[in-house]
């Protein structure tokens, strides 16, 4: 769709849903309702012509309850384990860019790629919980039919079964600080009444995940890369997983203004719900600089006691 059609309907609805509040603070959680669920409000546009993205830090959650829940879990060991599955055994595409993107995010954090052959659901299902980050850069097919069939896919070894199904998710136990989900679709899922959203996304929570990143549509494997390691680096200076995703965003619009990828369509797809405390703390350097400075105090003392 040509961003003149998009633009109107992104104005439309910041008119809205966003113009009729008188203040809007930085920080702002959402908590959809309905069809709300599966619009992008970092793409919503003023009328000043800027993103709502511009001035505000955005995440999602289904309700003030489990967002409660969530921020009470403090499990966090700060190891990174990210999936690059390859899917030259199944009827899924390969994701030219997808070893690269967990590469990047590896770089961030102490922690394990497994790609190609290792990156398999057995070793999924046996090793994620003992990491606080899992990074998941492969395909998410949604089932509309029998959303509880929806599923990331895993290399697919010795007629194993690579798929991690939703309905699978409920019986897992992680430790998870976030997981990110960048595949296709998987934060869309069946709307239930009462229940809200019904996704993979979702499922992960019951799984035990803290916060979640993901995806409203069919996302870009190139542009994908780029947003995800930019996330990351933001997370491993200690900044909040909102503000975070949001500075990643803004720095590829940034960088891609006189050309096709600043379309809200490359970026806007990724969101951040759950709770969105850093992943590391932001006072680490304040410990490192008063280490050295306590080192040179020690060493200019028994410099003198030995002079």
């Amino acid at each position: 769709m040509q961003f003149k059609a998009v633009k109107k309907n992104l104005e439309s609805l910041h008119d809205k849903i966003v113009a009729p509040i008188n203040k809007l603070n930085q920080n702002l959680i959402i908590v959809a309702d309905g069809l709300l669920n599966y619009i992008p409000f970092a793409a919503l546009i003023d009328k000043k012509s800027n993103y709502l993205l511009e001035k505000h830090n955005i995440s999602y959650i289904n309700s003030a309850t489990l967002l409660q829940q969530l921020q009470a879990k403090k499990s966090n060991n700060g190891k990174l384990l990210a999936f690059a599955p390859s899917f030259n055994n199944s009827n899924l595409l390969e994701l030219p860019n997808n070893l690269k993107e967990a590469k990047d995010c590896a770089d961030y954090f102490k922690g394990q790629v497994l790609s190609h052959d290792n990156a398999t659901l057995q070793n999924f299902n046996t090793k994620s919980t003992n990491y606080s980050i899992l990074h998941l850069a492969t395909h998410a097919v949604f089932n509309d039919e029998a959303p509880e069939f929806s599923f990331l896919a895993f290399t697919t070894k010795n007629k194993q079964n690579g798929y991690l199904y939703t309905k699978d998710l409920y019986n897992l136990k992680l430790n998870a600080n976030l997981v990110t989900l960048s595949a296709c679709e998987s934060g869309i899922g069946d709307l239930k009444r009462g229940e809200g959203l019904l996704s993979l996304a979702r499922g992960f929570y019951f799984s035990g995940a803290q916060s979640i990143s993901s995806t409203l549509w069919k996302i870009n494997d190139a542009s994908s890369a780029v947003l995800m390691s930019g996330f990351y680096k933001n997370l491993s200076k200690g900044q909040p997983k909102d503000l975070a995703l949001q500075q990643a965003k803004l720095t590829f619009v940034q960088q891609n203004k006189d050309n096709a990828l600043s379309h809200p369509y490359y970026w806007s797809a990724f969101v951040i719900s759950g709770n969105t405390e850093p992943l590391t703390s932001t006072h680490y350097w304040l410990w490192i600089i008063a280490g050295i400075l306590l080192i040179v105090i020690l060493g200019i003392l028994l410099k003198k006691k030995n002079s």
